[in-house]
């Protein structure tokens, strides 16, 4: 799971693994994901009550909380090139 975006099966496995009432260690080791990054999800499990809850979300049940409450990735920095874009696409056709 490591070096990917976390999806809603993932995080529903480390809910399941927090209800157990495993550490961060012992989670990051064997799934590894980052010790901080397990903390972090436990944080925000917590937050929308998925820990403590009654019986298992359902995946679609966390997808509708990661989307109202997670922000979008950004695309990144705008391009240093892109006031030439118009000139360069002229120049193809």
């Amino acid at each position: 799971m490591a070096g990917r975006r976390t999806e809603v099966l993932d995080i529903r496995e480390l809910i399941r693994r927090y209800r157990l009432g495993e550490s961060d260690r012992g989670i990051a080791r064997d799934t590894g994901i980052d010790r901080k990054t397990v903390g972090s999800w436990r944080d925000w499990a917590e937050g929308q009550g998925f820990v403590d809850g009654d019986g298992m979300p359902e995946p679609a049940a966390i997808a509708e909380r990661l989307k109202a409450t997670t922000p979008e990735p950004s695309g990144g920095p705008p391009s240093s090139v892109e006031k030439w874009r118009a000139l360069v696409l002229n120049c193809f056709r």
